[in-house]
């Protein structure tokens, strides 16, 4: 930001170009007399008393939702955005979710659906929102709008906080581009999606209590040894999807500070095995329990930990992020 030939005039103009919101009003006057501290510094004044009067500073920077009022970020050429991690009900005309949805989601959809031509936006995000499918709709309805030109994968927030987050740039297009191909990833070696069929586990313990139904081998969590092989001992009633041996099961819950995101139990029981909600399941398509044995080493290697974390950093696998897993020079 250009100075002026006084402080004064610095923060008159100052104030004209630069603009803001939040639900809080501490947090608006931090924000202004922040702005009016780096003024100071840049003319050399900040241990001299100056006269400044806040109801002067800044009146573009204002107490409000944003949310009830988007077209005010309208006309800047730049807009900087650390959105609400929390969740909100989407509106009945939303057309990329249903139910409980991520804020930081719809504020973003906000700000690039109140845009004009050029405009640049950059946005702190949480993690969830930039990989797996839970958000892929969303995504498109973004590129259709505003190209991605940077992502830089952040991590976590803060010490205090435990979310990891990304920045995205975003530039505005003048009209909506329905061709959203440039958000796939292009691939030059088989992945685990083309060997594995992968599945999320049918069991879901609070629903499924007293189930009625035979007597089969059940794995979970605490039943399913890390990096190792089980034949599985325990046994329960259940009446819904099972899966044929052998497999991999591999443990939803991961976390991006962990030394290995991915931990994974080869099962060898012979029989058809009901598995827990908490485990994603891969299946050889080939039904071979050397290509478990072999996959579980790949996933358990620094490589595909370092892959996981570039594509999501939130603490549950996706089976999106796991069909993903490059397998080089794979054969089966």
């Amino acid at each position: 930001l250009p100075l002026e030939d006084s402080l004064s005039n610095t923060l008159d103009a100052w104030g004209e170009r630069l603009g803001g919101t939040d639900l809080h009003e501490a947090f608006v006057n931090a924000a202004k007399w922040r702005l009016a501290l780096l003024a100071k510094n840049r003319h050399g004044l900040l241990t001299e008393n100056t006269d400044i009067k806040a109801s002067n500073l800044f009146k573009n920077i204002q107490q409000i939702d944003y949310l009830s009022s988007p077209s005010i970020s309208r006309e800047f050429d730049c807009i900087l955005v650390n959105p609400p991690f929390g969740h909100r009900n989407a509106e009945i005309n939303c057309t990329w979710s249903t139910g409980k949805t991520q804020l930081a989601a719809i504020f973003l959809e906000a700000v690039i659906n109140h845009r004009k031509e050029g405009q640049v936006v950059i946005a702190v995000l949480p993690d969830v929102l930039r990989g797996g499918t839970r958000y892929q709709r969303w995504r498109d309805e973004i590129s259709k709008r505003a190209s991605t030109t940077k992502t830089k994968i952040y991590g976590r927030f803060e010490k205090r906080t435990d979310v990891d987050v990304f920045i995205n740039r975003y530039e505005i297009h003048s009209t909506p581009n329905t061709d959203t191909s440039s958000t796939a990833v292009l691939r030059c070696n088989a992945t685990v999606d083309d060997f594995f069929l992968i599945r999320v586990g049918s069991v879901v313990p609070h629903r499924h209590k007293g189930d009625k139904g035979s007597w089969k081998p059940y794995l979970r969590v605490s039943n399913a040894p890390a990096n190792a092989e089980t034949e599985i001992s325990t046994h329960r009633r259940f009446n819904g999807s099972c899966f044929k041996t052998p497999f991999l099961a591999i443990r939803r819950t991961s976390n991006p500070s962990d030394k290995q995101r991915i931990i994974c139990t080869v099962v060898t029981a012979p029989e058809l095995v009901a598995v827990e909600n908490h485990l994603i399941v891969a299946l050889p398509k080939n039904q071979s329990l050397e290509d478990c044995r072999k996959l579980a080493k790949i996933l358990g290697n620094q490589t595909t930990t370092d892959h996981i974390n570039d594509q999501i950093r939130c603490r549950h696998l996706t089976t999106a992020a796991l069909k993903s897993v490059p397998l080089h020079n794979w054969e089966s």
